[in-house]
């Protein structure tokens, strides 16, 4: 996956059996926390610039939740590369805050030219829907690839994983699940009705 996975901002749940529930609070005794060997596990709380790029306290807006794997950190929020030239849009208002406030609402990148590169729901501190798109370098006008992350869908019920596909010139290439299994944490193709192709239009 070439533009989401890589470089957006996302961040979510490991472990669990139920849905996600988008009126979840986490209870705050349990964030930051490490396993017996030292490694961060679980939830951390992670502060954002009201554009959502990483940053110290005293700088953020929002705040929002990165999760750790024993020591590893799954996903993350990134400073995507798109962001130097692209125009950003959200639907909450700037306002004079006391301290930073739960990451929820819709968040959009715009080329100078109006066209969209991405567009983000947040709930609660969470990813919820995530739309990614790509257009030719040639004809700017052409849309040559977008990829979907739907974090209300999860694969078997296990909070952490969502459902991914990715469309190429509009027809659906690749579609699976993100979750982990022999080769770690990544997406895993749908075998049924899936071409024989990789994330990213790599085959």
């Amino acid at each position: 996956m070439r533009i989401v996975l890589t470089l957006c901002l996302i961040f979510f749940v490991l472990h669990g059996s139920a849905q996600v529930d988008s009126a979840f609070v986490f209870d705050e005794a349990k964030l930051n926390q490490k396993d017996e060997k030292g490694r961060k596990h679980g939830f951390w709380k992670r502060y954002l610039t009201y554009e959502l790029k990483p940053c110290k306290i005293e700088k953020a807006y929002f705040f929002g939740y990165e999760l750790y794997d024993h020591g590893e950190r799954v996903q993350k929020f990134y400073h995507q590369r798109f962001k130097k030239r692209s125009r950003f849009k959200s639907n909450i208002s700037h306002l004079d805050i006391v301290e930073p406030i739960l990451l929820d609402g819709r968040f959009e990148w715009h080329t100078k030219k109006g066209k969209i590169l991405s567009r983000e729901i947040y709930k609660n501190g969470r990813p919820y829907y995530i739309t990614s798109y790509k257009f030719s370098r040639k004809d700017p006008e052409v849309l040559i690839f977008t990829e979907n992350l739907y974090y209300n869908k999860l694969y078997g019920k296990k909070i952490g994983t969502f459902y991914y596909e990715e469309y190429t010139k509009g027809v659906l290439t690749f579609k699976g699940y993100f979750r982990k299994r022999d080769r770690g944490w990544r997406v895993y193709g749908d075998k049924k009705g899936n071409p024989k192709h990789k994330p990213g239009g790599r085959s």
